[in-house]
């Protein structure tokens, strides 16, 4: 479709709709990070802009799903740009991603889920569990 992308897997369908970017503003997203109390607080202006602007996300990090047994048992990063957002945010090259908000993501819906949520402000904070080096880490983080 020329406004809009469908995606469907293993049952579940997922609609991209595509934005004119000709109208939209010229916008770098915020890069700097604050770091307190052991919480890594992210902009509200960066959420917006990664949402405006999705393909942006996948040229600065690069996500496969986890398989064990055919069930997806979370995302693992294998490229991260250098000096991005999602470095700064503390996610490494080899992390995988298992859990947010103590919930396990076990699949694109329920990355989505946390994601729709942050985006219409219905939470501001999240919890990312990953394993890195093979041990749990968690990742918290604050949007402001």
């Amino acid at each position: 479709y020329p406004k809009k992308a469908i995606f469907e897997r293993d049952g579940n369908r997922f609609i991209l709709y595509m934005e004119d970017k000709k109208n939209k503003k010229d916008f770098k997203p915020v890069s700097k990070v604050i770091k307190k109390d052991g919480v890594i607080k992210i902009s509200n202006e960066n959420i917006e802009h990664y949402t405006h602007n999705f393909n942006e996300i996948f040229k600065n990090i690069g996500i496969d799903e986890i398989r064990k047994n055919g069930f997806i048992k979370g995302f693992k990063i294998n490229y991260i740009r250098q000096n991005s957002i999602f470095e700064k945010i503390g996610l490494k090259k080899g992390d995988i991603i298992i859990k947010a908000n103590d919930k396990p993501l076990r699949s694109y819906g329920d990355a989505f889920y946390f994601y729709n949520q942050i985006k219409n402000g219905k939470i501001s904070s999240l919890k990312l569990t990953v394993l890195r080096n093979n041990k749990e880490k968690d990742i918290e983080y604050e949007i402001y």
